[in-house]
């Protein structure tokens, strides 16, 4: 699974509640943990419009949230892999 995918699968079954650090500490559970700047890849992926940040009172970094367009690149990017 290349990191783009999985970054958005980890975004959509913890929509909106996870901040870099939770993504940080998953995606090294995955074995990609060290690979980059993982604020500034993110900050891409909020600029193709795949994600979204909001912000929350009780957390000090943006929340992470799935776009439609995210939405629909990970499910023709999951649906290619079974094709």
């Amino acid at each position: 699974m290349k990191i783009k995918e999985l970054v958005l699968s980890l975004i959509q079954k913890n929509d909106g509640r996870w901040t870099w650090y939770q993504l940080a500490r998953a995606l090294t559970a995955n074995g990609y943990g060290g690979q980059g700047n993982l604020v500034t890849f993110m900050n891409e992926l909020v600029k193709e419009g795949l994600i979204l940040t909001k912000t929350a009172p009780n957390y000090p970094h943006p929340l992470y949230c799935m776009t439609a367009q995210g939405q629909n690149w990970l499910e023709n990017h999951q649906a290619r892999k079974v094709a």
